[in-house]
């Protein structure tokens, strides 16, 4: 599980493994701790579920005589989302630029305009949201990398490698595989691989690609990476060849 402290009594929660998104209030007085979960997809959203965590939030503080004062914190990052604070040009808000497979959406989020600076960032979540719906993109803290043209197999988290082993006798030999990894949680790295002599050159490919692509429906809910077409293994193949 991955918390966030974001704003004072409000920490985000991002529960992978229970697909579990939200923002979780804990507010504590005179020895009474009052405590909610305010989930996205009950509130349609992170920016619906976090103004109904800071309404919360405020009603308690109001009916026990503990006015709110505190502000966004703009030293917490925000995937997606920046901090403006331009003191010359009377510039405040938040900066949200979203980008996916080759397009992008971007606006700006004025504290004036929001009442504020937590009103403009709940506007700049519920936008950020709603692009990452409209572009296909998993909505996660993560990052999502979806192609990459260092890789010589043309699919992220796959590669081809010889690794070296002994057998029974403790003789060493060489064996080809394709290595798959992935992060099922922040930091922590699995991996697995697929016998090249076992399965021959493109089955052990295919069934390569298939676990990747298993392990980011876990994680994203759905495939991010691109799969190269026969055209474009084709290409690898020989420029493997000629190296």
């Amino acid at each position: 599980m991955a918390t966030q402290q974001k704003y004072k009594n409000i920490r985000r929660i991002e529960n992978v493994e229970a697909n579990s998104y939200g923002w979780w209030v804990r507010v504590r007085i005179d020895g009474e701790l009052f405590s909610k979960f305010f989930s996205d997809n009950a509130f349609n959203g992170s920016g619906n579920a976090l103004r109904n965590a800071l309404e919360y939030r405020d009603s308690i503080k109001r009916e026990r005589g503990r006015p709110h004062i505190d502000t966004v914190d703009p030293e917490v990052h925000y995937k997606g989302i920046s901090r403006i604070d331009r003191e010359i040009k009377r510039t405040h808000g938040w900066y949200v630029r979203v980008f996916y497979k080759g397009q992008q959406r971007v606006k700006f989020f004025s504290d004036m305009l929001y009442d504020g600076r937590e009103g403009a960032l709940a506007a700049a979540l519920d936008f950020r949201d709603e692009a990452e719906r409209e572009l296909g993109k998993p909505r996660t803290d993560r990052p999502v990398v979806t192609v990459s043209r260092r890789n010589a197999t043309g699919k992220i988290g796959v590669t081809r490698v010889r690794r070296k082993d002994r057998n029974r006798k403790g003789e060493v030999y060489l064996r080809d595989v394709y290595e798959i990894t992935w992060c099922p949680r922040p930091n922590e790295i699995h991996r697995t691989s697929v016998s090249v002599r076992k399965y021959g050159e493109e089955e052990a490919r295919k069934r390569a690609f298939m676990i990747r692509d298993n392990k980011e429906r876990e994680i994203f809910g759905k495939v991010v990476s691109q799969t190269p077409s026969a055209e474009e293994l084709a290409i690898l193949d020989h420029d493997e060849l000629s190296t």
